[in-house]
């Protein structure tokens, strides 16, 4: 798989986790996703933040992720629509 359309995949997954289960800062998930979440995190994609100055302990979307999430379904869903063509 290429690269980049496999990085595309992870932002999506971790995401998604995100939308869906908000996942612990120090769960095996954000170790072992630990660039992806840097990444979405450095882009505001995702936080931890729960309010002014306080930190929670899941990581959670933002609104910004919320549309990249949609963006990268796009994306994808082109991608591998081209694939099995």
């Amino acid at each position: 798989m290429d690269p980049a359309i496999a990085t595309a995949v992870g932002l999506f997954i971790t995401l998604d986790r995100a939308w869906r289960q908000p996942f612990k800062v120090g769960s095996r998930f954000s170790r072992e996703g630990s660039l992806l979440i840097a990444i979405a995190a450095s882009e505001g994609w995702i936080t931890n933040s729960v309010g002014q100055g306080e930190w929670g302990e899941r990581w959670l979307i933002t609104e910004l992720g919320q549309e990249m999430k949609g963006q990268l379904d796009e994306i994808l869903q082109e991608q591998f629509t081209d694939i099995t063509d």
